[in-house]
């Protein structure tokens, strides 16, 4: 499947120390920090969907 370019941004303010915790956790698991976050990110709101959104999986035809 091919990848579909990001062309938009989320800014997010943090503090110096949770900018680096971040910056840690993301490399050890060899990732940059964007990328981690934003898995982290849709992981969470693909959580918050499945609790808050149960009709979502099957108006759409299935999981996503």
């Amino acid at each position: 499947m091919p990848r579909v370019p990001k062309t938009e941004f989320l800014q997010i303010r943090l503090t110096q120390e949770d900018r680096e915790r971040i910056t840690l956790v993301a490399a050890r698991e060899h990732l940059e920090p964007s990328t981690w976050a934003r898995q982290v990110l849709l992981k969470s709101l693909e959580d918050w969907e499945k609790l808050n959104l149960p009709d979502q999986e099957t108006e759409s035809g299935g999981a996503r």
